[in-house]
């Protein structure tokens, strides 16, 4: 069926999602309703175990940008997919209720064997960086919002050549980009002090403010005691020959990322956000091979906050902040002094967070949002839940084998059932046949879909072994894997490529040129 109709194998996947997301949020629910877990247990239940709590999320975000990729309008998948909105809302709720319970109660003190926010670079980037012959690479990549969920989804996609760790942090509050990048620099277990302005407030480090991306990256070629460079994401996963000689001349190459953060804040609609937010994984992925191919060895991811991407109806919801002097206020943080308390907020000192300065705090309980300008939306972080404060910490270590070595033993062939593309979404065969004296079982393949020199597509589904984050897939020998594309390029489109690549090596396994389009039949 799906071969006809394309679509179908989407829709199924969304089904698929929901009913995942009905089933998780059943489980979360019932847990909850067994007693208030400290923060300890918390942490516990929702990063580990066979059925951690962070699933649920997953299968939120993953429901989401499959539905946000299909055209319908009041269909029986439609109806299938309110209901499972809406248990996972009643679920998170629940649950961030529940941790800010545990929060209060714990004083907000660090549950044994999590790190600290602003230890991150002092226990996982500085030991990298003290080998004796100097010879070695790291590469430390700041994330903004990268939930705990998407960073095991992206440690899922590496591949067995590599040495994985993921583990939790626990947040710096309040969870906003200011005061989480501040926490990943150099120092910043000296401790952060929050500093009034005349309307806001400076994140400090040892009396430097740290504000913008600029004074952090400066504090980097300042205090890491190695050579530094420091580029943006897209610039790590299509380095340029300038790119490459500036990392051979380095020992730490930091990479920023704000994509997930600017989609969710500023994306032209809620449905671009969920449809694309999964797609900066994939993009992580390349800036890792593309790195390790010029030398880079190990790898440390971190996020400055993670966030919540929740349908609400806010209305219900939305609370007045405390008043008094307010320097900043978020949706899910207040920041100031003086003002009225309430029992939709949590009022807080600096010293309660492990902050310096003498500021104030305040986080709604559950999925509260303070009142502000313009309205919460979907998407929004900063306070006190588990998708927003436990936050990742992922290591990779490459093997020794040179990341551009190219897989072997295995001839891939690309295949369309029909001569033209005639919709937005269709059909990719893609087979793999046993070469050579070591013929291989199974290949990673990647399929990019261009026009021109432009991207004008991406793999939404296949019959097996795709993989969300990183957008790959495997190809069984012997097993035609039927991958489902989804045309993104606005505009017309005369004609398109299909290319399989060897992710780790880049080498072009197999083309479709020139495949006419024709989306007018």
């Amino acid at each position: 069926w799906s071969v006809e109709t394309p679509e179908f194998s989407l829709r199924w996947s969304v089904a698929e999602a929901a009913a995942t997301l009905l089933l998780r949020a059943g489980k979360v629910l019932a847990a909850l309703k067994k007693g208030t877990p400290s923060t300890e247990a918390f942490v516990e239940a929702y990063v580990s175990g066979g059925e951690p709590w962070m699933l649920l999320d997953r299968s939120a975000r993953q429901l989401e940008s499959r539905f946000a990729r299909l055209e319908i309008e009041g269909d029986a998948l439609e109806r299938t997919v309110l209901p499972a909105r809406k248990a996972y809302a009643e679920a998170v709720h629940e649950m961030a209720s529940a941790y800010a319970a545990a929060f209060e109660t714990c004083g907000g003190k660090t549950p044994p064997g999590v790190m600290r926010h602003e230890t991150v670079f002092r226990e996982a980037v500085g030991p990298l960086l003290e080998n004796a012959d100097g010879s070695r690479k790291t590469a430390y990549f700041l994330v903004d919002a990268l939930r705990y969920e998407m960073a095991a989804e992206l440690a899922a996609g590496f591949d067995d050549g590599c040495e994985v760790s993921l583990r939790p942090v626990w947040g710096a509050l309040p969870g906003i980009t200011e005061v989480g990048m501040a926490a990943l620099v150099p120092g910043a277990e000296e401790g952060l002090t929050l500093v009034k302005k005349q309307k806001d407030f400076s994140v400090t480090v040892a009396g430097k403010a740290l504000d913008t991306r600029a004074a952090r990256m400066e504090r980097f070629r300042g205090c890491a005691g190695v050579p530094v460079v420091d580029m943006k994401l897209g610039d790590a996963a299509r380095l340029s020959p300038k790119r490459k000689k500036e990392v051979e001349n380095a020992r730490l190459v930091v990479v920023t990322s704000q994509e997930i953060d600017r989609l969710g804040e500023d994306g032209a609609s809620e449905e671009e956000t969920r449809a694309y937010m999964d797609d900066v994984l994939g993009k992580i992925h390349r800036a890792v091979r593309s790195l390790a191919r010029c030398g880079v060895d190990r790898f440390v991811i971190a996020a400055d906050h993670g966030f919540q991407l929740v349908a609400t109806d806010e209305s219900g919801l939305a609370v007045d902040a405390p008043g008094g002097e307010t320097l900043s206020l978020h949706p899910r943080a207040w920041v100031g002094k003086g003002g009225g308390s309430g029992e939709a907020f949590l009022r807080l000192r600096a010293r309660d967070i492990g902050l310096g300065g003498d500021l104030e705090f305040a986080f709604p309980r559950g999925l509260a949002v303070f009142r502000t300008r313009g309205g919460a939306g979907a998407y929004f972080h900063g306070g006190l839940s588990p998708q927003e404060h436990i936050l990742p910490l992922l290591s990779v270590a490459v093997s020794g084998k040179r990341a551009d070595e190219a897989t072997t033993g295995m001839k891939v062939t690309l295949s369309t059932a029909r001569p033209s593309v005639t919709n937005r979404i269709f059909m990719v065969t893609v087979s793999g046949e046993p070469e050579g004296l070591f013929p291989a079982e199974e290949r990673r393949v990647l399929l990019e879909i261009t026009s021109g020199r432009k991207e004008a597509g991406l793999v939404v589904a296949a019959a097996y072994g795709f993989d969300d984050a990183s957008r790959e897939l495997t190809v069984e020998a012997g097993r035609p894997n039927s991958v489902t594309v989804m045309l993104t390029a606005e505009g017309a489109l005369d004609r398109l490529t299909v290319s399989a690549t060897d992710p780790r090596s880049q080498v072009v396994l197999d083309v479709l040129k020139d495949l006419p389009v024709d989306l007018t039949l």
